[in-house]
């Protein structure tokens, strides 16, 4: 059976575990289902990983903190502790995405990321990029994501506005007239529906048209 089933099973015991939380009646059994979820999908993840080693020890490491910390903090120190769990869920979240990001850099090697995946047959897959980096590379960044993108995909643009300097004649270092040259060449690209939200520096969403 495939393993996102298994996924999603855990991703719904995870919803009801939040929902029982939100009453002290159901908190004992909210905390068991979040629990069960994270088990669920612990198990799957295992199952024919090629790196059990190290999710074993991750999971007895983790698990011995956690008895620890439960049985020596008092209950009045309970809020802070709960802070600290989500602290460090929060930090085992950003390793395992690393990870997976080191792993597809390692795959991809002088090809590039974006070139590989394509390559990988992952083109058209992608339901949401998003483009942060050196300006002058915005226009090739947005054709190659463009390509990894789904039909009604999105991909999301940062720094559009610039400060404003995109509209300002005197500008004209290289950058301001990097992002003025992709705003005209997104404007007119018929491949997108397009809409700027002027907040922040100026974020422009593109999705990818059928």
């Amino acid at each position: 059976m495939d393993k996102n089933v298994f996924y999603l099973l855990a991703a719904v015991l995870f919803i009801l575990g939040i929902k029982g939380l939100t009453h002290p009646r159901t908190a004992v059994r909210g905390n068991l289902l979040g629990a069960a979820g994270m088990l669920l999908a612990i198990v799957v993840t295992m199952v024919g990983s090629d790196h059990l080693g190290w999710l074993i020890a991750g999971l007895v490491v983790g698990g011995l903190c956690g008895i620890v910390a439960a049985y020596k903090i008092e209950m009045t120190g309970m809020p802070q502790l709960v802070a600290l769990f989500n602290g460090f869920g929060g930090i085992a979240s950003a390793l395992v995405a690393g990870a997976v990001l080191h792993d597809y850099l390692d795959q991809a090697g002088d090809m590039g990321l974006v070139e590989w995946l394509v390559a990988d047959g992952q083109a058209g897959s992608s339901d949401f990029a998003f483009i942060d980096a050196d300006k002058a590379g915005y226009d090739a960044y947005y054709e190659r994501i463009l390509t990894l993108l789904r039909p009604g995909g999105l991909v999301s643009v940062d720094n559009v506005l610039w400060s404003g300097r995109v509209i300002d004649a005197t500008k004209q270092d290289s950058d301001t007239r990097a992002i003025r040259a992709f705003n005209e060449k997104i404007h007119a690209d018929p491949r997108v529906s397009l809409s700027l939200v002027p907040i922040g520096d100026g974020l422009t969403l593109a999705r990818k048209k059928p």
